[in-house]
């Protein structure tokens, strides 16, 4: 159980060191006269965060048909995190406009959400795993282990099914993107 408390501390801690960190960030290029890279910034991490779904459509063998799995998956959470981190740096989290901050909401909670069902399914799989070898190895019958081990057996169900929320989350972020952008357009010009 402790190991499990230090590790969602250790998760928490690098959301709030994102943040921290995007904030100071774009603090600086306000204050050092680089105010103008908020967009070209905003565009990589957004650059990033597309590029990261390649993995959804690598596993499902819609683009791409080679290449290991686990490293795309890898690929995946490390753009989407980067990306996000620009993209904190873009927003600058100014409460100006309600477009951006819903926009960087939304981002948030998809890669919040992202990130714990990925630890949480990892998580629950390890453990069923070595509790299951546990019992095995002191030569509990197969009964007796299902047993012990149904909440941990519908918890890892559930967790397989995760991405059923995370989904329709990424959607979100995608049609809020896509307005803020085309808002940003309308009413600022591009690279201005």
């Amino acid at each position: 159980m402790k190991i499990i408390l230090v590790r969602l501390v250790a998760f928490i801690a690098c959301i709030v060191a994102t943040i921290i960190g995007s904030i100071f960030l774009g603090t600086i290029l306000d204050y050092t006269g680089f105010e103008r890279l908020h967009h070209l910034i905003g565009t990589i991490g957004t650059s990033l965060i597309l590029i990261s779904i390649v993995y959804s459509l690598r596993k499902r063998k819609i683009v791409l048909k080679s290449g290991n799995l686990k490293l795309w998956l890898t690929a995946h959470e490390w753009l989407a995190i980067v990306g996000t981190g620009l993209v904190f740096i873009h927003g600058g989290f100014y409460g100006h406009a309600v477009v951006p901050l819903i926009t960087t909401g939304v981002m948030f909670v998809t890669v919040v959400s992202g990130l714990t069902g990925r630890y949480l399914y990892l998580h629950v799989s390890k453990e069923l795993m070595s509790q299951k070898k546990e019992m095995e190895e002191k030569g509990r019958a197969k009964n007796e282990i299902e047993n012990t081990l149904s909440s941990l057996v519908v918890t890892h169900g559930v967790m397989k099914h995760w991405r059923t929320v995370h989904i329709p989350i990424v959607f979100a972020l995608a049609m809020t993107v896509t307005y803020h952008v085309l808002s940003a357009l309308y009413y600022e010009g591009f690279w201005r």
